[in-house]
């Protein structure tokens, strides 16, 4: 289950592409202390991608909680952040992003 119509998106994407994600697992990034990112894209490389789809920018609470967890994957996750924004493209936005990483499992 996912949370969002676009999340279902992604999630079919995901799978029809048969590429291994888990949904919402927890990332740790210090002792005790975690995100969950909306997928963990898990390539054959060994190398996780952290995919979050940005579903609420421009409610404060939620743009608030993005830049902490930007932060976050800066620090701890740099170049594992890939992110979809809401709106009537999204299908395109993440098959563009499911292509980069096929084509990069296939290097």
């Amino acid at each position: 289950k996912v949370r969002s119509k676009s999340e279902v998106i992604i999630a079919n994407l995901l799978f029809e592409h048969k590429i291994e994600y888990e949904y919402e697992q927890k990332l740790y990034y210090d002792i005790g202390k975690w995100i969950e990112p909306d997928f963990t894209i898990h390539l054959s490389s060994g190398l996780d991608l952290y995919w979050e789809h940005l579903g609420m920018l421009g409610t404060e609470s939620y743009d608030k909680r993005w830049l902490e967890k930007l932060e976050i994957y800066k620090n701890s996750y740099p170049n594992q952040l890939i992110k979809t924004y809401e709106g009537s493209t999204i299908t395109d936005a993440a098959l563009d992003l499911i292509s980069s990483f096929v084509t990069r499992e296939s290097v």
